[in-house]
């Protein structure tokens, strides 16, 4: 079993904050759902301890956060595939610049301003 540096730590212990954060829990709030005291939570998000596994299940059933994203910073889904959702937007913009284009044609030939 690969033992964590203190880096990896650290930014375990950021993704968790934020996860937190995005949910807009105070310590203890969050520190219930995970089954976690609040000075283990204050280490994990420094960096001082890592996640244990029940934990980071308790994360995930209820935040529905990955495993993934906390341990290795990690976005995943079955859907979730960068390049395609990169190109998906770039052709999106394509269109809108298009229509944008022929609006203002339609209007030039119409004498609106």
């Amino acid at each position: 079993m690969k033992t964590l540096t203190k880096e990896e730590m650290k930014e375990q212990g950021r993704r968790i904050k934020k996860v937190r954060q995005d949910q807009n829990l105070k310590q203890d709030d969050f520190c219930d759902a995970l089954g976690i005291s609040r000075f283990s939570l204050g280490r994990i998000e420094r960096g001082d301890q890592a996640i244990d596994s029940p934990s980071l299940f308790n994360l995930n059933q209820k935040f529905g956060v990955s495993s993934d994203f906390i341990l290795f910073g990690k976005i995943s889904g079955p859907n979730l595939d960068v390049d395609a959702i990169k190109k998906e937007l770039e052709t999106t913009k394509e269109l809108l610049a298009a229509k944008t284009e022929i609006i203002q044609l339609l209007k030039d030939a119409a004498g609106v301003k």
